[in-house]
């Protein structure tokens, strides 16, 4: 019973209905002209994650420069820059058509950061953040930012257009097969803060743990009550508490 209730779970997961862990940051959302967000819908809108920052370093920090947007006849072109200090807004200048969706990561292993925040292109720019550790500034280190796109396939009619079908017309150092089609896969790294504090990353990381382990407990309760739903519809036996021991023995141990 146990394994159908295992793969009654990977269905559900697959149809989006177990909770999935979401080890995503708060983010402030800033609002990109026209277009909608990410998480924090009511700030985020079009593009956005987590609170600006202080003493950021970045490959391209002031204005950047302007890229011509003909995606369809040159290689994809993405330039970042960094506004506000400890809690980082990123701002990308690009030739991909406005409309295309985005998804802006950002993430440092040492404090076990990881946040995330959905995008839109709207007059060559998009923009995310800004992000922040729970509402509080970055722990200061080298951060690594990315910029990915999901398939074509799922992108507005009017930015298919452009890109192609199946993504074919995304050409270039910021592109790559992702399922047998073209995506937006761009990545850079940049400085936040001033010098890097052990102390600090020590207790990012133990707190990430502890929240992780909060996640489980509650993932496991939710996963086999929808399981238990499920045999009840079907007239089946099902032991909720099997179910929730046998979860809680397959938690991730690191």
């Amino acid at each position: 019973m146990i394994a159908a209730v295992f793969a009654v779970l990977g269905i559900a997961a697959t149809a989006g209905l177990v909770w999935q862990p979401r080890r995503i940051a708060e983010v402030t959302p800033a609002i990109v002209k026209s277009q909608s967000a990410y998480e924090q819908p009511a700030e985020t809108k079009a593009l956005i994650t987590k609170q600006p920052t202080h003493h950021l370093t970045t490959g391209a920090v002031g204005t950047p420069a302007k890229v011509d947007q003909s995606v369809s006849s040159t290689d994809v072109v993405i330039t970042i820059s960094v506004q506000g200090g400890s809690k980082p807004v990123i701002v990308g200048r690009t030739n991909l058509p406005a409309g295309m969706e985005l998804m802006v990561s950002l993430r440092r292993n040492e404090n076990a950061y990881f946040a995330q925040a959905k995008a839109a292109v709207a007059n060559g720019q998009f923009q995310a953040g800004p992000f922040s550790q729970k509402g509080v500034p970055l722990n200061p280190g080298r951060y690594l930012i990315e910029v990915s796109s999901p398939l074509a396939t799922l992108q507005p009619p009017s930015v298919r257009a452009i890109i192609g079908q199946k993504g074919e017309n995304l050409r270039g150092v910021a592109a790559r097969v992702a399922f047998g089609e073209k995506v937006v896969a761009f990545s850079q790294f940049i400085a936040v803060g001033a010098a890097v504090s052990p102390v600090k990353d020590a207790k990012a990381r133990a707190q990430d743990k502890k929240d992780r382990h909060a996640w489980w407990l509650e993932s496991c309760k939710s996963n086999c009550t929808l399981v238990q739903r499920v045999a009840m519809s079907r007239r089946e036996p099902f032991d909720w508490s099997q179910c929730y021991l046998q979860c809680l023995t397959e938690e991730p141990k690191n």
